[in-house]
């Protein structure tokens, strides 16, 4: 870990802020990391509850610690509230250099002003739609149902169909089978590996949360702002498209029609050649 991290002292412990992460990280334990995302932004400081013996949020436990709350014993530490400069004040070099700001803009704008694209978050306070493309086609992201609608048409594409078998966890996206002459999303685990291989691609569409996160905040009725200090916040996306042939269930799906279409009986066309004359 670099050494010219800037330092955060937070009753006596020490931690280096990592503009990247936009992490306080426990010089001691690299491992133990502390996220803003969950403290209160007060616009000129941060506040949480610390606990001292973990060296963390007060919801982080040690194992003594876990042990006599199981026990019914009272925490002879209990945590208590830290106040944390604004990361334009603890980093401002690393704020200037990642968020293309000036010094000026630290000294009259709050963290949430830099760091969050002010444009695409009033849009979506305004409640303009956030949209997707998978292909050539437009979709509009509804959080609330969990689908996506097109644009010009009523069909939608119900997320919930395909969160089992198709949703990447590690990755955070489903891989979706998107047949661009349909219009539609195809499900080879379920219709017998059946795919028009020459009009299907596969696409990556990332989480709802991902997607719209300013919209899942009101879903689950907390402040619109939580958490967009980490997220890439848009209007308009496109999602990744991956060549049939290099998934495993494309290249199977591929592999079924083919020998299919090769078992078809060719058509006898002596009969129409004999109508023509010949």
């Amino acid at each position: 870990m670099k050494k010219d991290f800037p330092i955060v002292l937070i009753a006596g412990d020490t931690f280096l802020f990592d503009i990247e992460k936009i992490a306080l990280i426990d010089k001691d334990n690299p491992r133990n990391e502390i996220y803003f995302d969950t403290m209160t932004d007060h616009r000129s400081h941060y506040e949480f509850e610390y606990n001292k013996a973990a060296k963390n949020h007060s919801y982080m436990k040690t194992k003594d610690q876990f042990f006599a709350m199981m026990d019914g014993v009272e925490d002879p530490s209990p945590a208590f509230v830290v106040n944390i400069p604004r990361i334009g004040v603890i980093d401002p070099e690393g704020m200037c250099s990642k968020y293309n700001c000036t010094p000026e803009d630290i000294a009259f704008k709050t963290d949430f002003e830099i760091m969050v694209d002010q444009e695409v978050f009033n849009e979506r306070m305004r409640g303009v739609p956030v949209t997707i493309d998978l292909g050539d086609k437009r979709y509009e992201v509804d959080v609330l149902n969990n689908w996506l609608t097109a644009v010009n048409g009523d069909d939608k594409i119900e997320l919930n169909q395909f969160q089992h078998d198709y949703f990447m966890e590690e990755e955070g996206f489903f891989r979706l089978f998107y047949d661009t002459k349909k219009g539609a999303v195809q499900d080879p685990l379920r219709n017998g590996w059946q795919l028009d291989h020459e009009n299907v691609l596969i696409v990556e569409v990332p989480a709802l949360r991902e997607l719209d996160p300013v919209g899942c905040n009101f879903l689950r009725g907390t402040n619109p702002r939580f958490a967009l200090l980490y997220a890439d916040l848009k209007m308009q996306h496109t999602a990744k498209q991956v060549p049939l042939e290099t998934n495993k269930i494309g290249r199977k799906a591929i592999e079924k029609t083919t020998v299919e279409n090769r078992a078809k009986p060719k058509k006898n066309n002596r009969k129409r050649l004999r109508s023509n004359g010949l």
